[in-house]
């Protein structure tokens, strides 16, 4: 059996990280910080929009409609792959190399979008009916009658 861990064996060990195996390059740092300069084109522009939009809904609707996930995804994964390389290089390498991942981006965003779409429209709609008094109700049809008439 193993006797107890003391940590004051460690105390004094130093390690030397010249050895390790991993080797990063010099440049990494004049990279990261360049990518930080850098302007996401996804990003949402939240001053120029509280700006110029005075009203709560308007502005909730176009932050919505300006949300893309997928594409968002795909850029976050080409800047990780081509760290190295310039904004648009990188989507246009990403997406050579990744093709089915560019399509399932592609495809997700087009559902998304076409989804809130809908979900936005039919808000109106049913405003809309309810301002000029229509009711829409359902009959509630049951498999069993009701027991206690």
């Amino acid at each position: 059996m193993r006797g107890e861990v003391d940590d004051s064996d460690y105390a004094d060990r130093q390690y030397d990280f010249s050895k390790s195996d991993i080797r990063l390059p010099s440049d990494l740092d004049e990279q990261a910080k360049g990518l930080q300069n850098e302007r996401d084109p996804l990003a949402s522009e939240s001053d120029v929009s509280r700006s110029k939009d005075p009203d709560e809904l308007g502005r909730l609707i176009s932050k919505v409609l300006r949300f893309h996930p997928f594409m968002r995804l795909f850029n976050v994964c080409a800047t990780s792959m081509y760290l190295d390389k310039a904004r648009g290089e990188r989507m246009r390498l990403f997406s050579e190399s990744h093709p089915r991942f560019r399509r399932v981006c592609m495809i997700g965003e087009f559902v998304f979008t076409a989804l809130l779409a809908l979900l936005i429209l039919w808000a109106i709609g049913l405003t809309v009916m309810k301002f000029f008094g229509v009711n829409l109700t359902w009959p509630i049809v049951l498999s069993v009658p009701c027991v206690g008439r």
